[in-house]
């Protein structure tokens, strides 16, 4: 990774260790950075203009180039693992909402009990936020209005 430092270092090795890609507010997440801030628009328009990014918000992917420079492909992470990379981003409730999906997978539960699994009320703006972000990291998913922990966190 010569001259490749800081975020973009941490944003080719993110994708490194999820070759399947990473959406850009994963990637962003689990490399330290917000999505939307001027310093991860720089670093992803350096990685792509070097041939070692490809790919758009919805996914974004290492390229050959990419996985050479990182040292390689790594090993598809275990659930434990992903959960590893994921809980330092996460805070408080939102934390404790996630980890609650994990535990009772790979059954899921209404937002109301959700909610009252980790003392927050459905209907306030705190409880949203944090399912937004959970949500918008892709991290928890919606079926038959049930939340359910993503399979590559509890497989």
């Amino acid at each position: 990774l010569e001259g490749i430092v800081g975020g973009a270092r941490r944003m080719l090795e993110v994708l490194a260790a999820f070759p399947s890609g990473r959406t850009r507010t994963q990637l962003a997440t689990l490399a330290g950075l917000s999505p939307r801030s001027g310093t991860f628009s720089t670093y992803l328009g350096r990685l792509r203009g070097a041939g070692l990014v490809e790919g758009e918000q919805e996914l974004l992917l290492i390229t050959e180039a990419g996985l050479t420079a990182a040292g390689g492909a790594r090993p598809a992470p275990a659930a434990a693992d992903v959960q590893a990379l994921w809980m330092p981003h996460l805070v408080g409730g939102c934390r404790a909402m996630l980890e609650h999906l994990i535990e009772i997978w790979p059954k899921g539960v209404s937002r109301d009990g959700l909610a009252a699994a980790v003392g927050l009320s459905p209907a306030s703006g705190t409880f949203s936020t944090y399912l937004g972000r959970l949500r918008g990291n892709a991290l928890v998913e919606q079926r038959s209005g049930q939340l359910f922990a993503s399979a590559e966190l509890a497989e």
